[in-house]
């Protein structure tokens, strides 16, 4: 179920992966068993995404992240892509590194 309201695309596009309608992808999105939340930071890219009540949020940053990935907005956009893993040595990780390397699992398709 996509929550909350945003005007932000990348957002939007994130969240409508999770949400896992309106399309026909062999892998459907998984869901976090526990509260998550991943921060996405580096120019011009800037979003919180959490995962609370069973359903997906786009956000601002949160300092209480469970999981920071930054770096520069190339290597961010080919990373959420799926195109590059979270292993990368152009993104950094903080807070949980297993999670970051889970999020195509719970975000899949392109």
């Amino acid at each position: 179920m996509i929550a909350g309201r945003t005007d932000e695309p990348r957002a939007l596009y994130l969240v409508y992966l999770a949400d896992g309608r309106g399309w026909d992808f062999p892998v459907k999105p998984r869901k976090p068993e526990v509260a998550i939340s991943y921060a996405l930071s580096g120019e011009p890219i800037e979003l919180g995404l959490t995962y609370q009540s069973d359903e997906w949020q786009a956000n601002g940053i949160s300092d209480s992240a469970t999981c920071l990935i930054s770096g520069a907005g190339s290597a961010l956009a080919l990373f959420v892509l799926g195109r590059i893993p979270a292993t990368h040595p152009s993104l950094r990780i903080d807070g949980d590194r297993a999670l970051a390397g889970q999020f195509k699992a719970f975000f899949p398709g392109p």
